[in-house]
């Protein structure tokens, strides 16, 4: 029994993780990204206290890129 009441809390923390919201990211951020990266696919977007940053796929090639508030590039990663 504890071990049924153990699964059901762990699928619905999983849920709960799946469906939680994106972070609403800067406008300025946002238009500076759709202009330099037009064909990004599978964008996914994470906030940290200096810089936002964008996870997605060009030419099946991943690629992080961090942007400032002001919606400057700091730095890109490709991997």
């Amino acid at each position: 029994m504890k071990k049924v009441i153990y699964l059901a809390f762990l699928l619905t923390g999983f849920a709960a993780t799946a469906t939680a919201t994106p972070p609403d990211v800067n406008e300025k951020i946002l238009k500076a990204f759709k202009e330099t990266f037009t064909a990004a696919q599978d964008v996914s977007w994470h906030e940290y206290a200096e810089y936002s940053q964008a996870n997605f796929i060009v030419d099946k090639i991943q690629i992080r890129a961090q942007y400032a508030e002001d919606g400057k590039l700091i730095r890109t990663i490709r991997y």
